[in-house]
């Protein structure tokens, strides 16, 4: 996990570099994905999991079970 967020730590201070965004945007962004990547990927129990996905035209979550 520890290389993802130091990637996107690059990727945040890229964009407010070339002025596509703002620092505001870049901490939402963070706090948001961070949100959802721990409500999202982990399990709600040991059977069922939850994990959204996108693709270039489409996006959904997948419920999966186990039993």
């Amino acid at each position: 996990g520890l290389p993802a967020y130091g990637l996107a730590t690059l990727v945040g201070i890229g964009r407010v570099e070339a002025d596509k965004h703002y620092w505001g945007d870049v901490l939402a962004g963070a706090v948001v994905g961070s949100i959802a990547g721990w409500a999202f990927t982990d399990s709600i129990d040991e059977n069922v999991r939850l994990v959204p996905w996108a693709g270039r035209n489409e996006a959904g979550v997948m419920v999966t079970f186990y039993w």
